[in-house]
C-alpha cells in the first residue's frame, strides 16, 4: 500500500505576483489505494510537467515549468509565510530598511553551502545582480524590475545592501527574492549557454540529478541541506505534453501529481472509483493573465485600434 505523500512545498519565486485576481488551479494527488498500481519506489514523487523548460538558470528562464523545478533547487533571501503571507527569513537571518526606504540591508546565514560544497556568500548576490542588469544576458523580463537599483554592495562577508534611486513599494519583495546563482561556477564561460543551465547547482533542499530531453527531469533530496530535510527523497518531473495522455498515465499509476483541465475535472474524474483513489483539490493563486500590445508598432500606436 502506498502511504499518502506529504508534499514539500517551498514558496514560489516572484513570477507575475503583481496584482490581478487569481485564477483557479486544479490539482490532484494520488492517495491511499491498495488495489491501485503504484510506483516501484514509494519515496519518489512523479510530477506531471506539461512542457520541457528551455533552461533551469533562474535568471534567464521565463516559463512556469522551470520556476517550478528551480523552486526546489534554489533559494531566496526571504520567503512568504504560507499561514500569514508575511515575509520571513530564508537565506537571510534578518533585514533592515532605511528611514527613507531606499536602502535594504540583509544579514546572511553563515551555514549555507552550494550543492558542490562551496560556501554561499554576499559575493553570489552581487554577482547575480550584475548578471540581471547586464544587457548581454538573456534576462530582459527580469531586468525591468531591478532598473531602479543604483548599486548592490557587499558589506562584510555576510551582509549585502541594495540601494534604490527612489522608494519603490515592491523593493522588499524584489531584493529579498532576487534569483541567486553561484558566482564561483558561473563567472567562467558564457552565462547564457553555460552547462549549469541544464544541470543547476543551488542551495536548496533538492539537488539536480538528471535531465532526459523530452522525457523527465529528476531531482534528489539534498542530504547536506542546512534546513529541515523534506520527507520525499526524489521528485521526477515527467514531461507529457498532452493533458489527455497525462490523465491516462495518472490513472494507471505512472504519475502521482498532475493538473486537470476543466472538462477533465467535471466529466472524466467524477466517478466514485476515481475519487476513492485520488484527492482532487482546487485553490486560487495570486496571479493574472494579460495581453500586452506593442504601442511602438504602427498598428497599435493609433488608440482607435
Amino acid at each position: 500500500m502506498l502511504n499518502k505523500f506529504k508534499i514539500f512545498n517551498p514558496s514560489p519565486p516572484p513570477l507575475n505576483l503583481r496584482g490581478g485576481k487569481g485564477g483557479v488551479i486544479l490539482l490532484l494527488l494520488i492517495s491511499l489505494g491498495c488495489s491501485f498500481q503504484v510506483p516501484k519506489e514509494p519515496s519518489t514523487l512523479l510530477w506531471h510537467l506539461g512542457a520541457e523548460p528551455d533552461t533551469l538558470n533562474p535568471i534567464t528562464s521565463t516559463d512556469a515549468y522551470a520556476s517550478r523545478i528551480d523552486s526546489f533547487i534554489f533559494e531566496t533571501l526571504i520567503e512568504r509565510d504560507n499561514a500569514t503571507l508575511a515575509w520571513k527569513p530564508k537565506l537571510a537571518t534578518s533585514w533592515t530598511i532605511s528611514p527613507d526606504h531606499r536602502q535594504f540591508t540583509y544579514t546572511l546565514r553563515s551555514d549555507v553551502r552550494w550543492h558542490d560544497g562551496k560556501p554561499f556568500s554576499a559575493d553570489d548576490i552581487v554577482y547575480s545582480f550584475g548578471r540581471i542588469i547586464d544587457p548581454t544576458v538573456d534576462a530582459p523580463h527580469l531586468r525591468v524590475y531591478y532598473k531602479d537599483i543604483i548599486k548592490v554592495e557587499k558589506i562584510g562577508s555576510n551582509v549585502v545592501r541594495f540601494t534604490y534611486r527612489e522608494p519603490y513599494f515592491l523593493a522588499l519583495e524584489f531584493t529579498g527574492t532576487i534569483p541567486i546563482v553561484p558566482k564561483h561556477l558561473y563567472e567562467k564561460g558564457d552565462f547564457n549557454k553555460h552547462p549549469l543551465n541544464r544541470s543547476p547547482i543551488g542551495t536548496g533542499p533538492y539537488r539536480f540529478h538528471s535531465w532526459k530531453t523530452n522525457e523527465s527531469i529528476r531531482i534528489v533530496r539534498n542530504e547536506e541541506y542546512w534546513g529541515t530535510k523534506p520527507e520525499i527523497r526524489e521528485i521526477a518531473f515527467e514531461v507529457i505534453a498532452e493533458d489527455t495522455v497525462a490523465l491516462q498515465v495518472l490513472k494507471k499509476g505512472g504519475l502521482d501529481f498532475a493538473g486537470l483541465r476543466p472538462i477533465q475535472w467535471i466529466k472524466q474524474t467524477g466517478s466514485r472509483h476515481f475519487n476513492e483513489q485520488f484527492q482532487k483539490m482546487k485553490y486560487s493563486t495570486p496571479g493574472y493573465s494579460f495581453i500586452g500590445w506593442n504601442n511602438k508598432s504602427p498598428y497599435f500606436a493609433d488608440k482607435r485600434v
